[in-house]
């Protein structure tokens, strides 16, 4: 009878905590995600230089993430092993992540991304209860964390960039023009929103478009045919009615 109990547990017990465990990961994940677009519409509100200098307020998190009547921190509504989870404020963590090293830094500093840690322990939300194994007075304690970031990019090297631009209206009205389709033409109207550029070149001419960019590039992908960008550059644009057919490339 206890070997058989013992293989009950392990089946049936275990497989919960794996359910609660995947459960507070899609708990982790949705508030960290839903923490990281809304640190990203801080810095939308941002000329480039105020955000080479924002430092976040530790109160604006209570502004990132969605608060109860009680002041308490609700991770969007989800739930993991049936019960409603509770963020603590140590749980999140406001700081910067780093792409290449895979490692997130703790810092109000110009941050840019969020860590959510999701409980199911003595510190929040309960550890779960087991089915059988409790027999053995067995509990476990589990918890989650996720990362989320946007990659605030200032720089691109030469040959990164290709001639397409989208109107500045595509952005500015994204209750109307989301999930729409990007079209590029006619230019200069709300339903043509894209554009062709010829880079820093100015005049820019639907001559040189074609000719020095846009020829090359089609003949030989591996050609550079752009040249290095930082924020702040100005790109100038052109209709290049001819360069329309070839759209699909891009």
């Amino acid at each position: 009878m206890v070997i058989l109990l013992s293989i009950i547990a392990l089946a049936i017990d275990y497989g919960y905590g794996v359910v609660t465990r995947n459960e507070l990961q899609n708990v982790a994940d949705a508030s960290a995600l839903a923490a990281t677009r809304m640190l990203g519409e801080i810095y939308e509100g941002m000329s480039y230089e105020d955000q080479q200098k924002y430092v976040c307020d530790p109160a604006t998190i209570k502004d990132i993430f969605f608060i109860d009547q009680d002041n308490k921190y609700k991770a969007l509504g989800n739930r993991a092993g049936g019960e409603k989870i509770e963020l603590k404020d140590a749980d999140i963590v406001i700081g910067q992540w780093n792409g290449e090293t895979k490692t997130f830094t703790p810092t109000l500093n110009q941050p840019d991304a969020v860590r959510v840690t999701a409980r199911r322990d003595a510190v929040a939300n309960n550890p779960i209860t087991t089915f059988f194994a409790r027999i053995f007075g067995k509990i476990l304690s589990l918890y989650q964390h996720m990362h989320s970031s946007f990659n605030r990019q200032s720089n691109v090297e030469p040959g990164k960039l290709t001639p397409v631009g989208i109107s500045e209206a595509w952005f500015n009205n994204k209750e109307i023009f989301c999930d729409q389709d990007i079209k590029f033409y006619p230019t200069n109207t709300e339903e043509g929103c894209a554009g062709w550029n010829t880079y820093k070149r100015f005049p820019a001419s639907e001559s040189y478009l074609r000719k020095d960019i846009l020829e090359p590039w089609l003949n030989d992908p591996a050609h550079p045919p752009s040249p290095s960008a930082s924020i702040g550059d100005e790109f100038y644009f052109t209709g290049a009615i001819w360069a329309i057919t070839h759209s699909r490339h891009f």
